[in-house]
């Protein structure tokens, strides 16, 4: 079992869970970051994701969005 999130206060909350004790756990955003350590794309039999809920790298994903260019169909569109 893999858990991936950006907020650092949950995972000594997950290694208190007997079940998730053994679980490969990492801090980072989910959303934005591509980490290879440890995570392999294809090697997953199922993957499970929430919304980010404490709102933790929310700012940060629409920092991205705002640099995205404003264009459609080679059109202006802001």
């Amino acid at each position: 079992m893999c858990g991936v999130d950006i907020d650092e206060t949950l995972i000594p909350v997950w290694r208190q869970d007997s079940l998730l004790r053994k679980a490969r756990l990492y801090r980072f955003n989910g959303l934005i970051e591509h980490p290879t350590i440890g995570v392999v794309e294809g090697t997953f039999d199922l993957v499970m994701g929430n919304p980010p809920f404490s709102g933790k790298g929310v700012r940060d994903l629409l920092k991205l969005v705002d640099r995205l260019p404003r264009q459609e169909s080679g059109r202006d569109i802001s």
